[in-house]
């Protein structure tokens, strides 16, 4: 008699699974079709997009990221589209209504400039969809979806980063203003930075707070504080890598 060892039984037994559900997907013909519903695909006429963004596509920031993103998925897909950038505030609501007026259905807004645009706009063109950030302003709509990013996971694994190569145990982070997601990663990068350097300090710096030029007050703080020679931020521009240079 020929004794197999218990692990070739399981491995076996794997195989036989693996080559059923094969078998299965191979040869299997359903008579059901298989219906996706998706409220952004319009039926009756062809999806057209508008993408506003506060500054240039190439910031190498939040509006960049974004406009990549943007790009990867939707301008591949035969989809009319449109990226207008540098958008101010103020001329949000009037570029919404020359692209309604045009044919235009969903508008993306990713930034917290026009997020009280977006609430305006999703009241005065309930057909029209928006596709805003996540932010406790947004008022919730059936044609208004907040987005947002895991960015957190990224942001620990920048701390940890941050954490190792800091001489001073001292790290700079400029954010946009406090919201549900600039907390969210100060909170993922300071774990990760503490995961390396327990006693390490992580300095949070508010844009909303700052009445003066970003690079003015970047060096005025360096200046008050020559240990903080690692920096982070989460914004739009890429003010403060500009900065990171200059004082390496």
């Amino acid at each position: 008699m020929i004794r197999i060892p218990t692990l070739a039984y399981v491995i076996l037994f794997c195989f036989s699974i693996i080559f059923a559900a094969s078998a299965f997907i191979l040869y299997y013909k359903s008579d059901v079709d298989i219906s996706i519903h998706d409220e952004f695909i319009y039926r009756d006429s062809k999806p057209s997009l508008l993408l506003l963004l506060p500054k240039s596509h190439k910031d190498h920031g939040w509006s960049e990221s974004h406009f990549n993103g943007f790009k990867g998925v939707l301008m591949q897909r035969n989809v009319v589209t449109e990226v207008h950038e540098f958008v101010k505030t103020e001329e949000c609501l009037p570029q919404i209504d020359d692209f309604v007026s045009r044919g235009g259905n969903v508008v993306f807004a990713p930034s917290y400039y026009y997020i009280n645009c977006v609430n305006e706009a999703a009241v005065k063109y309930p057909n029209i969809y928006f596709v805003s950030v996540v932010d406790k302003n947004v008022i919730p709509r059936s044609n208004v979806v907040s987005i947002g990013t895991e960015m957190y996971y990224l942001r620990y694994i920048s701390g940890m980063i941050a954490g190792s190569v800091t001489k001073t145990g001292r790290i700079g982070y400029l954010i946009y203003k406090k919201t549900p997601e600039t907390m969210q990663g100060v909170n993922a990068f300071t774990l990760g930075v503490k995961r390396i350097r327990p006693s390490a300090t992580v300095v949070v710096f508010s844009m909303d707070k700052i009445t003066q030029d970003l690079d003015r007050f970047l060096n005025k703080v360096y200046d008050k504080d020559h240990q903080l020679t690692v920096w982070t931020y989460h914004m739009s521009g890429n003010e403060v890598e500009q900065f990171a240079e200059k004082i390496i």
